[in-house]
This record gives structure tokens, sequence and C-alpha cells, in this order.
């Protein structure tokens, strides 16, 4: 038997992690300018994936489900595929991202026009996308620079500036060619705005603002939508506002292939193991679907019991594309340590190939002695 370490297993675990932070800060529902929907990240969305990936994973930490169903106590259909101590691939590599000609001149202040593209709120942070557009007849220039300066007028006051920092999250955006007025770059913005306390004072909301870009300032214009102002809430007058860099649409990661979409899990298992014994169940794949499921690449998957956690690949060589409305069922098997206690225990089985892990769980006695 294999015991591979725990690295593939911690590596999806913080996946989960990393989106359930952000979840909590990256806006879900940004008010936008239309002309400017298709810019504004679609973080949020692969975050909600994520954050469903990573509670699947903790069920080998915790309790796996409220009430886990009893395993089916019946034998599996013949023509099971047989089972084989086969290691885990490995994960694939996302694809590398294209890079801009570097001999494209960087974009100036003056080549440039900016508007507030949406703002929103979550988890006391306040997000402000501004958007930025070519002039007509600028020439072709290379978006790829961080701001270095915001500054606004509060109402009644005098123009004031805050401090900008580089956003600790995953960029936002990638360098864009802005070769015409339709291209669409711009950058996003992000602060603590809520006041967590009563001495904290509101600072008014900044109007006719301007951000810099290395050789000068851009004037923020209203969107279309009226919005023209930036509302620093309560941050402090030392605090400072995260930023990314310029630039344009962020090239999507390529989703892993996930051979097991769509179809659904069952495990076949005995009531109860002997401690010191080998633990062998049955997994099947139904399709429900309309057309064949082939399982390429074939997946790896993770297998909890009690005490004893395993990683392998499904024995794919010696099964068959699953037809429409057809099962494949696996043969799997497990050692059980002799010094297992005993009393009921999780088998759990979570496949760690496509971006949702799927999983399943049932309860198994674990008796000692013949």
């Amino acid at each position: 038997m294999t015991h591979p370490d725990d690295a593939p297993e911690q590596r999806l675990q913080a996946w989960g992690r990393w989106a359930g932070d952000q979840a909590g800060q990256v806006p879900t529902g940004l008010r936008r300018a239309p002309a400017e929907r298709r810019w504004l990240p679609a973080a949020a969305a692969a975050a909600a994936v994520l954050v469903a990936a990573g509670t699947v994973l903790l069920l080998q930490r915790g309790p796996a489900a409220r009430h886990p169903v009893k395993p089916i106590a019946t034998e599996p259909a013949p023509g099971v595929v047989p089972w084989a101590d086969l290691p885990p691939g490995d994960i694939p590599a996302p694809a590398a991202v294209a890079t801009l000609d570097p001999s494209v001149p960087l974009c100036r202040a003056g080549q440039l026009k900016a508007s507030f593209a949406g703002a929103e709120g979550g988890g006391g942070n306040t997000f402000s996308t501004i958007a930025i557009h070519l002039l007509a007849g600028a020439a072709p220039c290379r978006l790829d620079q961080l701001p270095t300066s915001l500054t606004g007028v509060p109402a009644g006051g005098v123009r004031e500036s805050v401090a900008l920092q580089r956003s600790p999250d995953p960029a936002y955006t990638v360098p864009i060619l802005l070769s015409t007025p339709a291209d669409t770059g711009g950058v996003l913005l992000r602060w603590y705005a809520r006041c967590d306390t009563s001495t904290q004072r509101r600072r008014p909301a900044w109007q006719h603002v301007r951000i810099g870009l290395g050789s000068g300032e851009l004037d923020v214009q209203p969107s279309t939508d009226g919005g023209s102002e930036l509302a620093l809430g309560c941050l402090p007058a030392d605090g400072a506002v995260q930023t990314g860099r310029f630039g344009g649409d962020p090239v999507p990661t390529p989703e892993p292939p996930d051979p097991l979409r769509g179809l659904t899990l069952a495990l076949h298992a005995p009531p109860a193991v002997r401690a010191g014994s080998i633990l062998r169940y049955t997994l099947t794949l139904t399709n429900p679907g309309r057309s064949e499921v082939a399982l390429r690449p074939c997946p790896d998957f993770v297998h909890v019991f009690g005490r004893v956690k395993d990683r392998h690949r499904l024995n794919c060589a010696a099964a068959q594309p699953i037809p429409a409305g057809g099962s494949e069922a696996f043969a799997i098997e497990l050692p059980v340590p002799a010094d297992s206690p005993s009393g009921e225990a999780r088998l759990s089985w979570v496949s760690s190939s496509g971006t949702i892990p799927q999983s399943i769980t049932i309860t198994i006695t674990i008796r000692k002695g013949p």
C-alpha cells in the first residue's frame, strides 16, 4: 500500500482557505456602467467555487455529514473493475500567461481618460473600480503600471491625498494593449471603511478625484449611472488604499478537467470490518446524462477511514467508458490497522481531480477479534 505525503491534500485545503478569505473581500455585485461590465473581475464567482471545494475537503478533519448514511450491505453488481494500488497523478500546472511585447510604450496620462465604473462593499471593505480608455487619436500604448497617487476634494474642503499600498491579493489585472477608444482597462481600489468604534470619524466623500499614472494625473469622470464620488468612510487619516495594477481583463486560469462532472457516487461496503484486516469496498459511478462519459483524465481520490488516510488513482485502464444511464463499479481496498479502536468509523471517499471535489461518506463498525 502506498502512503504518499499530505502535500496534495494540504494544497487542496489551502485553495479552500484562500477562497474563504476572498469570498469576504471581493465584491460580488458591483454597480457599474454598462460599457464596463466586461472588464470587472470575476474573482467572486471563482471564490464561490473554491469555497465549496475547501468545505468538502474539511470532512477529513471533522464530521463529514450531520447524519452519515449507513453502508449499503448488498453485494455490488458483477463486472467490477479490479483494485489496483496506483499512485495519484500530478496536478496539471496552469497554462502560461502570454505577455505583451515590452517594446510597446507604456501609456501616459495625456493619452487616457478615466471614469468611475462601480463601487461595492463587503466584510467592512469598500471597492471602487476605475475604468481607463484611450483618447481618440492617441497612439496605442501598454497599460501596465501601478497608480502613483490618489487625491480628492471633500465637500467644503481642499484637495487631499491618501497613501497607496500594493494589494496583497492576487493580481486582478494583466498588462493590456490599448489600441482604440473602445478598448477598456482599469484598476481596482480597496480600503477598510467600516466604522468599528464610536470614536471613529466618518470622512466626507471625495469629489473631483484624480489618480496618478507615472507621467501625470487623470481626472476621474462620473460613471454613466451618475457615480462620481469616492466614499472613504472611516478610513483613518494615516490609513492606506490598497490598489492593484492598471491593466486589463485577467486571463482566466484554465480549470483542470473534471472527469467526474455530472456523475453520481455510491459506496458499497460491509457493515463491519475487523481491525488488522483489509476493508474491501466498491465505488460505483453512475452516468445520469444522455451521452457517454470516458474517465479522462483518470480521477485521483483520497479515502479516509478512522486514522487511515491514503491517496490513489482509480484503475481506469481496466474500465470502460460509462454509457448514458449506465454505471461502472471499482473495487477499492484499504488496510485497517490492528490497533484501530472498536466502534463506528466514517469511511470518506473524496475525489481530488477537477475544480469541485466530490465526496461521499458512510459509517462502518470496526470490530476487535475474529
